[in-house]
C-alpha cells in the first residue's frame, strides 16, 4: 500500500502513515506493545505428583522446589489482528520473589502457523531475566526471556503454545545448574508484550 499521509518528526523512519486504503499503520518508534494476559489460576496444569498447588489465600499457583519438567501450566495464546508482522514477542511470568535467588522458571513453546503443518517439537527457552533487584521481604518480581521469541512468517490469527514449567534439576540443561530457589515459587501470572502497527488486519486472515 502507499502512503499518502505521514505524521511524526521524523517522516523518514518513526511516524504513523495514512495509506491510500485508509488504513493507519505506525512505522519504526510509532509502534507500541500491549499484553497477552493468561492468569495462571485458570490455565490448565499437567501435573503428575501434584507438584503445582493453588494458593486459595493469595490467589497464586505454586511450583514446589521438587518440580519438574512434567509440572507445568499449558496455555494457548492468539497472535491477534494488530500485531506487527514478523516481530519478536516477550513472555513473562509475575511471581512473588522472598529471597536473593530465582527459581529456574523455564517455558517450552511452539508456533502454530495457519494453513502449514502442526509443530510437534517444543522449544526450550528460560527465564532469567529479572526486571527488579531483589533486597528483602515479599517482591513483585517479573522474570522474563534474555531475547523474546520470533514470529516470522505467522500470520493473523496464527497460535503460540506455551508451557511454564519450574525445572529445579535443570533437566533442560538451560540453567547454571540445579535451584537454588528454597520452598514454594509462587506466580500470578504469565503474559506476552505483544508489538502492534495497526488497529487490526486489513481482511479477516491476512494483515
Amino acid at each position: 500500500m502507499a502512503t499518502v499521509l505521514k505524521i511524526g518528526g521524523d517522516t523518514t523512519t518513526d511516524y504513523m502513515g495514512l495509506e491510500d486504503d485508509g488504513s493507519l499503520v505506525a512505522y519504526g518508534d510509532a509502534t507500541c506493545y500491549r499484553d497477552e494476559l493468561q492468569s495462571l489460576l485458570i490455565q490448565a496444569k499437567n501435573n503428575p505428583s501434584d507438584k503445582i498447588v493453588v494458593d486459595f489465600v493469595e490467589g497464586t499457583v505454586a511450583w514446589e522446589d521438587n518440580a519438574t519438567t512434567s509440572d507445568y501450566a499449558l496455555m494457548n495464546v492468539q497472535l491477534n489482528h494488530d500485531r506487527k508482522a514478523n516481530s519478536t514477542v516477550y513472555p513473562h511470568v509475575h511471581w512473588i520473589q522472598n529471597q536473593n535467588a530465582t527459581p529456574n522458571w523455564l517455558i517450552q513453546y511452539r508456533l502454530q502457523q495457519n494453513g502449514s503443518a502442526t509443530t510437534t517439537a517444543w522449544t526450550d527457552v528460560p527465564m532469567v531475566s529479572n526486571s527488579f533487584t531483589y533486597v528483602s521481604g515479599n517482591l513483585n518480581q517479573i522474570s522474563s526471556t534474555a531475547s523474546g521469541i520470533s514470529t516470522t512468517g505467522a500470520g493473523v490469527s496464527s497460535i503460540l503454545q506455551f508451557r511454564i514449567i519450574r525445572d529445579t534439576s535443570n533437566t533442560s540443561g538451560e540453567f547454571a545448574g540445579a535451584d537454588t530457589y528454597t520452598g514454594d515459587a509462587d506466580a500470578f501470572n504469565f503474559d506476552v508484550h505483544v508489538e502492534v502497527d495497526m488497529f487490526g488486519s486489513r481482511e479477516q486472515f491476512v494483515k
